[in-house]
């Protein structure tokens, strides 16, 4: 799932994963929008883009058709 919610981009790699139901959902730390962690979809109507995964011998694969990046993201300062 792309780490930046799709309402403002939030940091959805800082948001709290919960079960309910026995969907896992991520829920956004800055206006708790819910995220389905296998569809992407959102109770909201919102979605976001989830990408297969594969676990092999401790290295994780992602099935991407973009280039991706190994940078960190930068953090905003507030003044």
């Amino acid at each position: 799932m792309d780490a930046r919610c799709a309402h403002s981009g939030g940091p959805l790699c800082d948001g709290d994963i919960e079960e309910a139901d026995g969907v896992l959902q991520v829920f956004c730390p800055w206006h708790d929008y819910d995220f389905n962690l296998k569809t992407g979809k959102s109770s909201t109507g919102l979605e976001q883009q989830v990408y297969e995964v594969k676990l092999d011998e401790g290295n994780v694969y992602v099935k991407h058709s973009g280039e991706l990046s190994l940078q960190p993201f930068s953090q905003v300062k507030e003044t």
